[in-house]
């Protein structure tokens, strides 16, 4: 992890330590790492780089490399590991991108329950949280509008 091989670390803690509790505990402390702003590796790392796709884990989500390690060992990718992840951490996920890993062959179906309207009820709930932001935001200024035109009326008056 601190050489900033977190693909190879999470095919050590899925795959030879059989413990998707490990690995996303590793992909929750990375995770966050990045919400504080330290998501810089340690020591940097310029040897064994891959250009693969597959093991470019540097994608801004924490837990990307994971899906797509157990998308890769699980021989069944409906009943894959990686829906567990998707719908354990689908608020910290990137959810196109995690979409975009899974296989064609998987259907919407499997990803629906515990994925898809969980994340499509967080994104509404979302809108109307920010939506009433707003409109409280508008109000505020409205009357801060409303104090600084009578606060200038008054300095003209006297």
């Amino acid at each position: 992890g601190r050489l900033g091989r977190h693909y190879e670390a999470l095919q050590i803690l899925y795959i030879d330590c059989q413990s998707l509790d490990l690995a996303l505990a590793y992909c929750d402390s990375r995770h966050h790492q990045q919400q504080l702003g330290n998501n810089k590796p340690a020591i940097a790392v310029t040897a064994n780089t891959n250009s693969n796709d597959d093991t470019n884990d540097d994608d801004g989500c924490a837990y990307l490399p994971l899906i797509k390690v157990a998308l890769q060992t699980d021989p069944d990718p409906t009943q894959s590991s990686a829906i567990q992840v998707l719908a354990m951490r689908s608020n910290a996920i990137d959810r196109a991108a995690a979409l975009r890993l899974l296989p064609k062959s998987v259907p919407v179906s499997a990803v629906a329950r515990p994925f898809l309207i969980p994340a499509l009820v967080d994104s509404e709930s979302e809108i109307r949280r920010l939506t009433v932001t707003a409109a409280l935001m508008r109000a505020k200024f409205l009357n801060l509008q409303q104090k600084l035109t009578n606060a200038q009326l008054k300095a003209y008056s006297t």
